[in-house]
């Protein structure tokens, strides 16, 4: 897996995973049409930096993850100058004071940086919104890892000019020939590498077991870019068992007394950034007493 990692940088480029801050920068993608505008420019900036090798990728409310390869200054313009139209098309459209905004970019060492931060990515919409798993979160790359490629919904090239420029809101609307569609924006699975991706894990399993199982795994991700870390109640419920037993010598969390759930209400809050409801729910604790020991946490 090593040396399948090095050649692929070899072939591709560095790979970097390029992100914007998700805390405390405001809403960028408002509605499903600001979403999928985000998804057509991902496509359309992908056809015009073709040095720049696109893995998977991921669109949030209010930030962006990616994770490509290529020369540090080509994929910088690359992403520079899709900030640049995004912004202006959502001001000019809707009318949003959106500003590009800085981002960080994170060099991956190695084939096991690789696929966490792959993962990390890919579930990135799911752990925010419970409406969604990691393989239907629709704003990214995430759904075409490991499962079967969702019905082509015919070559853009074919589409009528009007519906081109209705994507773009633009008379740039030039993307290469071998683009397909997706109900209403250009399918990822026209310029994201995913095969390549797939080939670093070994096998589905593999990748199923890091979506669902590497919980430090992302901590560590999360540390690193800065990033809030944001896990489900059955996962914090995992990380907790082990945490008491290891600390109280029980998983069962019901059976601890006051002053051990209150070391273990820090943990969730301090170490993985758990809301104040989390931590009353997976703790049994009153919202009351949990809002008076974290006042600035979010319910």
């Amino acid at each position: 897996m090593e040396r399948k990692f090095i050649e692929l940088c070899q072939k591709n480029g560095p790979c970097w995973h390029l992100y914007t801050p998700g805390k405390e920068s405001d809403n960028i993608y408002r509605d499903k049409e600001d979403f999928v505008l985000g998804m057509n420019l991902t496509a359309l900036f992908a056809g015009k930096f073709p040095e720049v090798t696109v893995y998977t990728f991921q669109l949030m409310n209010n930030h962006h993850h990616y994770l490509i390869s290529g020369k540090l200054d080509i994929v910088r313009v690359f992403f520079e100058e899709f900030q640049r139209r995004l912004a202006k098309m959502l001001c000019n459209l809707k009318g949003y004071e959106i500003h590009p905004c800085e981002y960080g970019i994170k060099k991956i060492a190695d084939v096991n940086q690789f696929r966490i931060n792959i993962v990390y990515i890919n579930r990135n919409g799911y752990v925010v919104n419970k409406e969604y798993t990691p393989f239907t979160y629709p704003w990214g790359a995430n759904m075409f890892f490991f499962n079967m490629p969702i019905s082509s919904g015919g070559l853009y090239s074919s589409l009528p000019y009007k519906v081109k420029r209705a994507m773009f809101h633009s008379h740039d609307i030039n993307c290469p020939s071998h683009y397909f569609m997706q109900e209403e924006y250009i399918s990822p699975l026209s310029y994201c590498h995913v095969k390549e991706a797939e080939s670093l894990f070994y096998n589905a399993h593999d990748y199923f077991s890091s979506v669902t199982k590497g919980v430090e795994a992302y901590k560590e991700v999360a540390q690193m870019i800065g990033d809030s870390l944001y896990l489900s109640d059955n996962e914090m419920y995992s990380v907790l068992r082990k945490i008491s037993y290891d600390r109280f010598g029980t998983f069962a969390l019901t059976k601890l007394d006051s002053n051990a759930k209150y070391e273990l209400a820090k943990c969730m809050h301090f170490d993985y950034h758990a809301s104040n409801s989390q931590v009353s729910r997976i703790l049994r604790m009153d919202i009351y007493d949990v809002d008076s020991i974290f006042p600035l946490s979010s319910k």
